[in-house]
């Protein structure tokens, strides 16, 4: 819908995310690791101008009991969801600060329920 409307859309991911899952003929596909400053960094730098942010974080580890779960799994998790999420959001408001309308929207990924 976005694109039928005239919108600019881009896509950033991780590089095996976006070998998996091309994006549609139209828009932008931008690699980047969103646990990474420099890559984030990076990756918006040359956005320019934004209207709108989405992010959706989507990582899931093996289901384990809490009482199961080691140190290091659960940092992992938190990494690719709390702090991804939340430097890519940091990462976005100048850009969307520079746009006409800007809007920020976070959600989280279905993994965690399935």
């Amino acid at each position: 819908a976005l694109l039928e409307a005239g919108c600019e859309v881009t896509v950033l991911d991780l590089p095996a995310s976006l070998a998996a899952h091309p994006v549609p003929e139209g828009v932008r596909a931008v690699a980047l690791d969103a646990t990474d400053a420099s890559s984030v960094a990076d990756a918006f730098a040359g956005l320019g101008a934004l209207d709108g942010f989405v992010a959706l974080a989507g990582f899931a580890g093996p289901k384990l009991a809490a009482a199961d779960t080691p140190d290091a799994l659960w940092a992992e998790v938190a990494e690719g969801n709390l702090r991804a999420t939340f430097s890519c959001a940091r990462a976005a408001l100048p850009p969307l600060r520079a746009g006409t309308a800007p809007t920020m929207v976070l959600m989280s990924s279905g993994l965690a329920v399935k």
